[in-house]
């Protein structure tokens, strides 16, 4: 709404003035409402086993891509290639102290 409309209105007298008022505030109660239930719908929606107390099988059949940042070795990095098997022996090496219950 612009100035001169807003003023268009004032000068239509009290009753119109007191409607659309009155309407706005409907409107913005409207609103609100759907504010609250859009917000419990992502809450809802963004809480899966990974970061609440849910069990797994209440999860959503869409996973969560994976965060793993995947590393390139060009042709011919042989450094590259001795990093990834020692960080490959060493996690084998952890893993296997592991005792599974």
């Amino acid at each position: 709404m612009t100035h001169d409309e807003a003023l268009a209105l004032y000068n239509a007298g009290p009753k119109v003035v007191a409607k659309i008022l009155c309407d706005l505030s409907s409107t913005i109660e409207s609103l609100q409402e759907q504010i609250k239930a859009l917000e419990v719908k992502v809450a809802k929606l963004s809480k899966n086993s990974s970061n609440s107390s849910k069990p797994p099988s209440s999860d959503d059949i869409t996973k969560p891509k994976s965060k793993k940042k995947r590393v390139s070795v060009k042709p011919g990095d042989s450094q590259a290639m001795r990093d990834m098997s020692g960080l490959y022996f060493l996690k084998r090496k952890l893993t296997s102290f592991i005792p599974t219950y």
